[in-house]
């Protein structure tokens, strides 16, 4: 999946060429089509803001590979992809022995689980942190800072 980020000259050549079908004079004519499928089409009755946009929720929630220039197979590669990340995540949280006295998988996921709330901090005292960042017009950042403490505490509690 894209992430947002252009982050060297191979993936501004990729984007580039992905969005050349989007954004050119040709796709400003009536009935262009992306690609082959029908619903990639764009009517000749768009006129208003309203009407794009009405189309636009017509579309496909899961676009066909086929308008990014892609054949079916990239499905298919991306699926295997997703599938055997999700299998190396599940293998790395498999018990492993050690040379000493092996535990039983209850032992270990105890033994993790105890790491883990040992390594969480306390809550934030709300008082002290109002009293040392107070709520002011001037400070909008002290008002930030203080609903993300009350978020902070209320995923600990």
């Amino acid at each position: 999946n894209y992430g947002g980020r252009i982050s060297d000259p191979l993936d501004a050549r990729c984007i580039k060429t992905v969005l050349s079908d989007f954004f050119s004079p040709e796709a400003l004519k009536d009935n262009y089509a992306f690609c082959s499928k029908k619903e990639y089409s764009l009517p000749s009755d768009l006129k208003t803001k309203e009407d794009f946009i009405r189309y636009i929720k017509t579309l496909p929630m899961n676009d066909d590979t086929e308008i990014f220039g892609l054949n079916e197979s990239a499905n298919t590669t991306c699926a295997l992809n997703e599938a055997n990340n999700i299998i190396e995540k599940l293998l790395l949280m498999l018990p492993h022995i050690s040379m000493g006295a092996a535990q039983t998988q209850e032992q270990e996921i105890e033994q993790t689980a105890k790491k883990l709330l040992g390594d969480i901090p306390n809550i934030f005292d709300i008082a002290d942190c109002t009293k040392k960042y107070p709520y002011l017009a001037k400070e909008s950042l002290n008002t930030v800072l203080l609903q993300e403490v009350v978020k902070y505490n209320s995923l600990l509690i």
